[in-house]
C-alpha cells in the first residue's frame, strides 16, 4: 500500500492519471480507479483527456474507473450468477411501517409514531456502514445500564431484524454491498494482481476500511490519495482541519505498514492560480495563521446591509464581468453557505437582471408536479373522494380545466364532496332556488384567483348561473374507469400494471405541454425534474 498525500490542490488526482497514463499501452497491467459513483463520470472525462494529450493511442480496455458498489456487484454476479433484486428505499419504508404497526405495543422510544420511518432507516443504513450486526446490537441492549438509551437500542433492533427477515436470497440491501465484497472479493479472481488507485475519497467507512484490507491482500500495486499536510496527528483537532484525515491513515497504517518509502507527498499548490488563494487556503482554517503582507488584487471583500443588497451586488458584478470583460455566464460560479437561505432570492433578482442561473440544490420530490399527481390519485380513493384529495389531483393542472377556480367555489357553495363528486350530476344551481342559504365561511381563499372579491360577492349572492356536468365527465369518468379495473383481488404486480397504464395515459398526455412551460419559464431544469420524477414513479410501482 502507498499513500499518496498532500494538501487541496496539490496535483494527487493529476498524479494518479498521469502514473495510469503512462500505463496505459501496458497490456499485462489491469488497472482500476476506484472513486465514489459521483466522481466516476468526471475521472473517465479526464483520464481520456489526459491520454490523447499524451498522444499516447491504443486501447483503454486494461484501464477501468469503479466504485466500490459496483465492484460488489460484479463480484455477487460472478460468485453467485443470479440476478438479485435490489431493495429501494420505497420498498424499507414500507417494510419498516409494517414492523412499526406490528410492534406498537412493544416500542417504547419510537412509539407508533409512523413519522419516525425515515429516521429508522437512516439508523439502519448507519449500523450496517459501521459494520455493527443484529447480535452486536443484542449484545449491546444487555450490557447497556442507561434505561433512556435501553429504550432507543430495543426499539431499533426490533426494526433491524424486521429488516433483516426480508433479505432472502431473492432480494439485497444496497447497504450490504460492501460487506458481501469484503467477505467474497477473494474468492473472486476479477481484481487479482491489479494495480488499484483509490481516489476522491473525504474519509472511509468501516465497510470500506474491511475491502481496502481484502485488496492490500491481492492487489499488486494500491495507492490511496490522502488530502492531508502530514500523515502524523501532531495538532488537536480543534487546530487541524485536516486531523480526520490524519485519524484514516493510522487506520490504514494497522491495515498496512506504510513506511517513507511508500509516501508519496506532493508540495506543490496547482489549483490555484494566484498567491492570494494559496495563501488563503493554507491560513483561513490554521492556528496560528499568518497574515498576507501584500496588497490583494484577486480576493474582494464587501460588507452588505442585508442578504437583498449581498445578491444585487453579486448581479452587477457577473454583469460587467460578462459585458466588459469577455467571461461567459458558465464561466461563473456563486458559492453560498446556506442554499436554502438564499435559493429563492437568487432566482428574482438575478431573472431581473435576466442572468441565466442553474442552482444545485435537492428539492423536495413531493413537490413535482407529477409526483404530487400521482399520489393525489391514489389518495382520492383512499380517502373517499375528500375535497382536498380531488383538488390536490386537479391543481396539479394535469386535467385541463378552465377555471378551476371557479369550479372549486361552486363545489365549496354546493358541499360536493365523497359521493357527490361522481353520483349526482353537477347541475345544483337549476336544481335550488336564488335565495338559497349559503354559509358565509364557504369561499376559499385563492392566491392565484384575481377575481375573489367578484365571486365571492356573487357566490354569496347566489348569482351564479353555471353548469359543470361536461367538467365533471372530465374530471370522474378516468377515475371512475381505473376504480373499476382495480376492483376483485388480484396480485400486487396486476394492479401495479394497471395503475402505470392509467399514469402513462394521462400524464403523457401533456408532454409537449410540459416542454412549452420549459420553454417559456426559461427554466432549464424543469424538464429533467420531470423525467427523473417519472423514473422515480416507474420504479416505485416496479417495487
Amino acid at each position: 500500500m502507498k499513500l499518496i498525500y498532500g494538501r487541496a490542490g496539490s496535483g494527487k488526482s493529476e498524479y494518479v492519471l498521469n502514473e495510469v497514463a503512462k500505463s496505459i499501452n501496458d497490456g499485462n497491467k489491469k488497472i482500476y480507479i476506484i472513486t465514489p459513483e459521483q466522481f466516476s463520470f468526471t475521472t473517465e472525462k479526464r483520464l481520456l483527456e489526459k491520454i490523447e494529450k499524451n498522444h499516447r493511442c491504443g486501447a483503454t480496455l486494461n484501464v477501468e474507473v469503479i466504485s466500490f458498489e459496483r465492484m460488489a456487484y460484479r463480484v455477487i454476479n460472478e460468485l453467485f450468477n443470479n440476478d438479485k433484486i435490489k431493495l429501494e428505499n420505497s420498498s424499507k419504508a414500507m417494510i419498516i411501517f409494517d414492523a412499526i404497526n406490528k410492534n406498537k405495543k412493544d416500542l417504547k422510544f419510537l412509539g407508533s409514531n409512523l413519522e419516525n420511518v425515515d429516521t429508522v432507516i437512516t439508523q439502519i443504513t448507519e449500523f450496517k456502514k459501521h459494520n455493527i450486526s443484529v447480535k452486536m446490537l443484542e449484545s449491546q441492549v444487555d450490557n447497556t445500564n442507561d434505561e433512556y438509551l435501553k429504550a432507543k437500542l430495543r426499539d431499533m433492533l426490533i426494526m433491524y431484524k424486521a429488516m433483516q427477515s426480508k433479505l432472502t436470497d431473492d432480494f439485497i440491501d444496497e447497504n450490504d454491498l460492501l460487506t458481501i465484497l469484503a467477505e467474497n472479493i477473494e474468492n473472486s479472481h476479477l481484481f487479482d494482481n491489479s494495480i488499484i488507485y483509490i481516489d476522491e475519497f473525504a474519509g472511509f467507512t468501516k465497510q470500506e476500511f474491511s475491502v481496502i484490507e481484502k485488496l492490500e491482500k491481492i492487489a499488486k500495486e494500491l495507492y490511496i490519495t490522502i488530502c492531508t499536510d502530514e500523515l502524523r496527528v501532531t495538532k488537536k483537532p480543534e487546530n487541524d482541519i485536516f486531523y480526520d484525515n490524519k485519524q484514516t491513515v493510522q487506520t490504514l497504517k494497522q491495515i498496512a505498514d506504510i513506511d517513507e518509502e511508500n509516501q508519496i507527498k506532493l508540495s506543490n499548490s496547482y489549483r490555484f492560480k494566484n498567491e492570494e488563494l494559496k495563501h488563503l487556503e493554507q491560513n483561513l482554517f490554521s492556528i496560528p495563521y499568518k497574515t498576507y503582507d501584500k496588497e490583494t488584487e484577486n480576493i474582494e471583500l464587501y460588507n452588505a446591509e442585508n442578504q437583498y443588497e449581498e445578491i444585487e451586488h453579486i448581479s452587477e458584478k457577473i454583469f460587467t464581468l460578462v459585458r466588459d470583460n469577455g467571461y461567459r455566464y458558465n464561466d461563473i460560479a456563486v458559492i453560498c453557505n446556506n442554499i436554502d437561505t438564499y435559493s429563492s432570492m437568487i432566482k428574482a433578482i438575478f431573472m431581473e437582471h435576466q442572468i441565466p442561473v442553474f442552482i444545485d440544490e435537492k428539492k423536495d420530490v413531493t413537490q413535482n408536479v407529477l409526483i404530487k399527481y400521482a399520489i393525489s390519485v391514489l389518495e382520492i380513493f383512499s380517502k373517499n373522494w375528500t375535497y382536498e384529495s380531488v383538488f390536490n389531483y386537479l391543481k396539479t393542472g394535469i386535467i385541463k380545466i378552465d377555471d378551476i377556480f371557479e369550479l372549486e367555489n361552486y363545489c365549496l357553495k354546493w358541499g360536493i364532496k365523497g359521493t357527490k363528486f361522481y353520483k349526482e350530476k353537477w347541475n345544483f344551481e337549476k336544481d335550488h332556488s336564488e335565495n338559497e342559504n349559503i354559509d358565509d365561511n364557504f369561499v376559499k381563499d385563492n392566491n392565484k384567483d384575481n377575481n375573489k372579491d367578484i365571486n365571492e360577492k356573487n357566490l354569496k349572492e347566489g348569482n351564479t348561473d353555471i353548469n359543470f356536468t361536461k367538467d365533471q365527465e372530465m374530471i370522474i369518468i378516468p377515475l371512475l374507469e381505473l376504480k373499476e379495473e382495480l376492483k376483485g383481488n388480484m396480485t400486487a404486480e396486476k394492479m401495479s400494471q394497471i395503475i402505470y397504464s392509467f399514469y402513462k395515459t394521462q400524464i403523457f398526455g401533456i408532454d409537449q405541454e410540459l416542454n412549452i412551460r420549459t420553454n417559456n419559464n426559461n427554466n432549464f431544469t424543469y424538464n429533467d425534474e420531470n423525467v427523473e420524477a417519472w423514473n422515480l414513479i416507474v420504479d416505485a410501482l416496479a417495487e
